[in-house]
């Protein structure tokens, strides 16, 4: 009698067993882990050609530290690729700086009442091109954190981001290629300090 309850039990345990197996084999089939950041291979080249970094210390103390993206034509194709492998969905992001220049911003500043990149009071963004001098047309605080540090490894539990844009066109025509070949440096100044970032071989 005992004999039997235990081939019982033992072929229960070898069911089960094989039941499981049968449950993780398809599970990792149906189941595809997104690449990252630096595993999506030609997202990443696109996202370092496209990033400017900058750390302000005076006295051995970080003021602020700010990542700048310019969302080129490249860069905004690249993000779309990205997002449609993350999300199975075609729908562009960022499409506010579809048809203009603009530049998606983490900032971190150490000081917490200098923190918003909105306050004209602090902050001055410029953005040169030749002869031209742009202010921006929107300065946007982005919210969602988590969605965007699956496309900008800059962000942080520290960081704020932001979408700057300015009324330059951005390519796209022939006519706006020609505009957006010239050189542009995007100068942001606060009581601490000035920063100039500079695209296409632009000189300082």
């Amino acid at each position: 009698m005992a004999a039997t309850r235990l081939r019982s039990r033992l072929s229960f345990a070898i069911l089960l067993g094989l039941s499981l197996s049968s449950c993780l084999t398809s599970l990792d089939e149906e189941v595809e882990i997104n690449p990252s950041i630096a595993e999506d291979i030609r997202y990443d080249d696109v996202y370092h050609e496209a990033t400017n970094q900058y750390e302000v210390i005076e006295n051995f103390e970080t003021k602020y530290v700010i990542h700048a993206t310019h969302l080129s034509a490249d860069f905004r194709q690249a993000i779309a690729d990205r997002h449609k492998t993350l999300f199975e969905d075609p729908t562009p992001i960022l499409s506010e700086a579809s048809a203009k220049t603009g530049f998606f911003i983490s900032l971190y500043v150490a000081n917490d009442e200098r923190e918003d990149l909105r306050d004209q009071n602090l902050w001055n963004i410029i953005l040169k091109e030749g002869d031209q001098s742009y202010s921006p047309v929107l300065v946007k605080k982005l919210s969602r954190k988590e969605r965007w540090k699956a496309y900008f490894p800059a962000v942080n539990l520290w960081t704020q981001e932001y979408l700057v844009i300015f009324d330059s066109p951005a390519g796209g025509s022939s006519t706006q290629q020609l505009v957006n070949q010239s050189a542009k440096v995007l100068l942001i100044t606060n009581p601490d300090a000035k920063v100039r970032m500079s695209w296409n071989d632009a000189q300082e």
